[in-house]
């Protein structure tokens, strides 16, 4: 386990009372939600390292499951709510203002946690790389803060396979397949960002229902074709629609056009 005992659980969960003798710990209390975090962080980023980035995502995950649950206890007549003398339950409010913080932690935290991966070249080609590195939106903070609003991480995994579909339209269409995959692949080179800024802007545009910019997209056309970066364009299937097809008479024509 990436987290293996309750002092390291409590480095990433904050404002909680240290256990006295004879209670159950904060960690035995999230073993089956640590467990069940730590499967999908595997599962989805590939991470099996004992990170500090990856033990906050790992822990305010599985809390964020959790808390619904942590102030009730089953009795034999239903469910009741954990008190005392000192301690009042917290109101329903206060409740969903933690789960929103505990959201966006864990939110921010895969975000840096998949900068930390994508500089790793060997992580990049694992399945789970190449699902990131499949679109110019590779990391869920990437997304403009009026489409992910609060909630980055389900706007990100909602919005991808509609992003995949957009870039490889554009990509036929206009950009070609092998300048998107040179781009997607060295995103943060700031000589690509005169096409990237832009590329990411359409998407987005297309993703809340506008219509497709064609005299944006023929702009950044007519800039592939004469910048001498992206020689690959000039062999793609994509250029080939942007060739003269002009009608040339010769002798076996079956007619002449004057």
């Amino acid at each position: 386990m990436l987290i293996t005992n309750d002092t390291e659980l409590r480095q990433y969960i904050h404002n909680t009372l240290v256990t006295v003798s004879g209670e159950q710990t904060l960690f035995d209390k999230l073993q089956v939600e640590l467990q069940l975090s730590e499967a999908w962080l595997a599962r989805t980023f590939g991470v099996v390292e004992s990170t500090p980035t990856a033990c906050k995502v790992l822990a305010t995950d599985a809390f964020l499951r959790a808390v619904p649950s942590l102030d009730l206890v089953l009795t034999p007549n239903g469910f009741g709510v954990v008190s005392n003398n000192t301690i009042a339950p917290a109101s329903k409010d206060r409740v969903d203002r933690l789960l929103t913080s505990l959201e966006n932690s864990r939110d921010f935290a895969i975000d840096q946690l998949l900068h930390e991966l994508l500089a790793n070249p060997d992580w990049r080609t694992t399945p789970q790389g190449r699902f990131f590195l499949a679109t110019l939106f590779q990391t869920p903070l990437a997304l403009p803060a009026d489409l992910r609003e609060s909630k980055s991480w389900e706007v990100f995994l909602q919005t991808h396979a509609q992003v995949v579909l957009i870039e490889q339209e554009l990509a036929d269409k206009f950009i070609s397949r092998e300048v998107y995959a040179r781009l997607r692949s060295d995103i943060d080179n700031p000589d690509f960002a005169v096409l990237i800024q832009p590329l990411q802007a359409i998407e987005c545009q297309l993703l809340t229902g506008k219509p497709l910019p064609y005299k944006q997209l023929i702009a950044l056309v007519d800039y592939i074709r004469k910048s001498e970066q992206f020689p690959e364009w000039h062999t793609s299937q994509t250029a080939e629609r942007y060739q003269p097809h002009a009608f040339e008479n010769t002798k076996n024509s079956s007619a002449y056009w004057w």
